[in-house]
């Protein structure tokens, strides 16, 4: 089972959490054992139709079509379409940006590039159900 997230706000230096009373009963478990806090500004939370139709549909297909796994096709796809050809890292690897950096929109429209590099190259992408993607 994955840890749970606690959501909430810092105000006046101080920690205020979503759904307080989970929280204590969770900590409580770890009484006298050792711990970690991560605190984090809160990631935005993409469309579950665009992930779906992301790693369900989109990558899938245009990976057999190009004889690749769906995790190839993922990197590959970043690399041409997220990569601003600029940004390397201390030895000259090019720093390719995470989809989880990017924002509803710019998910978007890695989604769109995708379809549409499929499109010219000869793969069809099927189109989303309900318009979602």
């Amino acid at each position: 089972m994955a840890d749970p997230i606690w959501r909430g706000v810092i105000s006046g230096g101080r920690l205020h959490f979503e759904r307080r009373e989970e929280f204590d009963a969770f900590t409580s478990k770890l009484e006298g054992k050792r711990f970690e806090l991560q605190v984090r500004k809160e990631r935005r939370h993409l469309s579950g139709n665009k992930r779906r139709y992301l790693h369900g549909v989109v990558l899938p297909v245009f990976a057999e079509f190009c004889n690749k796994t769906p995790a190839e096709m993922k990197f590959l796809l970043k690399l041409k379409l997220l990569w601003d050809t600029k940004s390397l890292d201390c030895v000259g690897l090019p720093v390719v940006p995470s989809t989880e950096t990017l924002s509803d929109e710019e998910y978007g429209n890695f989604i769109k590039g995708c379809v549409r590099l499929a499109r010219v190259s000869g793969c069809v992408i099927p189109e989303p159900v309900g318009g979602h993607g």
